[in-house]
């Protein structure tokens, strides 16, 4: 979300197409808007959910798995 936009507000058609897959895809998707002055917050939400033995690191299989979809 760029500008004062923030990631709540569902009036702007990202916020609301989040609402929606989060909606469609109950469970396996995580779907999440930042603004654009999060971004750090969102490479570290990004290798938190990529690290799936959460020992801090993400091994090459972890990348390898690794199903992402950016939008913005």
């Amino acid at each position: 979300m760029g500008g004062f936009v923030r990631h709540d507000n569902a009036v702007h058609s990202p916020v609301q197409l989040a609402s929606r897959l989060r909606d469609g895809y109950p469970t396996g998707v995580h779907v999440e808007v930042f603004e654009n002055r999060r971004r750090e917050q969102a490479y570290q939400e990004i290798l938190k959910l990529l690290d799936a033995d959460h020992d801090g690191k993400l091994s090459e299989k972890e990348k390898a798995d690794a199903q992402i979809i950016l939008t913005g």
